[in-house]
């Protein structure tokens, strides 16, 4: 009896578990031991997880990723540079980190540029900030307008390479919008993706000499300079940068490409026993950023999605009798990122809010409101709201009869601009009008004055003297 009543109860759970609604994917955040953290999809720019993102932080030479795309931008990448005394100024010593570079030495931009990226060579970021700009302090105005144009709100840099200075810093938030936009550079992405490069450059005597140099970032290397395996390596590494000071700690701007996805991991002050927890949070943060989320298109996703709205004064012979399907227009390469945790993506609902006042005549293309879809309880996108068709008039049957259809006016009271008029009161010439209008006014009243002097003086002369008396 007892097995029986076991059996009965294992086969409840089961029917209880197999009836339930089951998550599809169980996404677990990541979690890092450093100052401060940020993944984003690199394709639709959305934040997969965050720690810190706004908090001020040191990028070390992390910072090199906005020098790099600045030279891209603004230089040949066959021009030949000459090395001069800035790779040795500005904190810049034998014990930091070097591509091993001289004065006197040729090398293309090109070339300074894998050296400043792949190992993080601080003399070939100061010969590129100073050939370009003249100065580091020229440069790095550069820098900051470069900053503020990308929307970095919460940075600013002095040096080209991100030694130490308490002035320089940005946050996790601001170097990812710089990441994403590094990213879009195909010349970028082809130096930051490579794990070794050979450099030709030529000395102060003419004398040509080579080298290979290897990135410094451990995700991207499969074996070790002793070509044992690596422990660090991520498969789909695509980039970025490494960067290590006392003050930052250890830092790591990683990207990868895998199942179809492009996205990024930002490790900045990572403390750990030789600063090489940064690897394992940056797989961990690429991992969840991955397999946790899926793209969509938002033309596909929400293509069918529509608002009814009840337009007022329409005709009676509109074809949906007054009741207007209006529609989201996002543009056909618009991306959204949704986590898997959100559930079936076709249970999507649509909350409109529409403008007041709104009534016919509308033109099909006209915005009447504004729109926001969900997924679940989370706001997945938000946009503009569209008449899908024109609706006519009151008064009228056919779009041909109601002139104002073809015209388009838009029909939405609190949307009217009505073009400004000048109010200023200007004193000048009021009181130049006050004259004219003062002038007359005083002849006329003299003028009744007169009168009635002039009609007295005749009333006395014949009144005879004995009525006066």
């Amino acid at each position: 009896m007892f097995d029986i009543m076991k059996k009965i109860f294992a086969f409840m759970i089961m029917l209880a578990v197999l009836l339930s609604p089951l998550s599809t994917y169980a996404a677990t955040a990541p979690e890092v031991g450093c100052e401060a953290a940020i993944a984003i999809d690199l394709d639709s720019g959305a934040v997969l997880f965050e720690k810190d993102a706004d908090k001020k932080i040191f990028p070390a030479s992390t910072t090199k990723i906005l020098t790099a795309i600045i030279i891209i931008e603004n230089r040949g990448l066959s021009e030949n540079v000459t090395v001069g005394q800035e790779i040795r100024q500005g904190g810049i010593t034998d014990k930091s980190s070097l591509m091993g570079l001289q004065k006197g030495d040729v090398l293309t931009v090109e070339t300074l540029l894998y050296g400043m990226m792949l190992v993080s060579g601080n003399d070939a970021a100061a010969t590129l900030a100073v050939s370009t700009a003249g100065s580091i302090e020229d440069f790095s105005a550069m820098m900051n307008e470069k900053a503020i144009d990308l929307g970095m709100s919460s940075s600013h840099f002095i040096t080209p390479h991100g030694l130490h200075k308490d002035d320089h810093y940005t946050t996790a938030r601001d170097m990812a919008i710089l990441t994403r936009y590094a990213m879009k550079n195909e010349t970028f992405r082809q130096i930051v993706s490579t794990s070794s490069y050979t450099i030709y450059k030529t000395d102060s005597s003419g004398k040509e000499k080579t080298e290979t140099i290897r990135n410094t970032n451990m995700l991207i290397q499969p074996y070790d300079k002793a070509g044992n395996t690596n422990p660090y390596y991520y498969d789909g590494t695509t980039g970025i940068k490494t960067g290590l000071t006392p003050n930052a700690g250890g830092c790591i701007v990683a990207s990868a490409e895998r199942e179809g996805r492009s996205v990024a991991a930002l490790i900045f002050g990572d403390n750990s026993d030789n600063n090489t927890a940064r690897w394992r949070y940056a797989a961990s943060m690429l991992d969840y950023a991955i397999t946790g989320f899926s793209n969509y298109d938002v033309y596909s996703l929400t293509k069918d999605l529509t608002a009814d709205l009840e337009v007022r004064h329409a005709s009676l012979s509109d074809p949906g009798g007054g009741v207007l399907k209006c529609e989201l227009r996002p543009t056909d390469n618009e991306l959204i990122t949704i986590s898997k945790d959100e559930g079936d993506i076709n249970n999507l609902r649509i909350v409109p809010t529409f403008n007041k006042g709104i009534c016919a005549p509308l033109k099909q293309g006209n915005v009447v409101g504004e729109a926001e879809v969900f997924l679940g309880e989370t706001k997945i996108y938000s946009g503009p709201l569209y008449a899908s068709r024109n609706v006519v008039e009151e008064g009228f049957t056919s779009e041909d009869d109601d002139l104002s259809i073809i015209d388009g006016p838009v029909s939405i009271i609190d949307k009217v601009e009505v073009d400004k008029i000048d109010l200023s009161y200007d004193e000048k010439q009021n009181t130049k009008m006050l004259w004219w209008l003062a002038i007359p006014a005083a002849i006329l009243i003299y003028l009744i004055i007169r009168f009635f002097t002039i009609k007295n003086s005749l009333y006395r002369k014949h009144i005879p003297q004995s009525s006066r008396r």
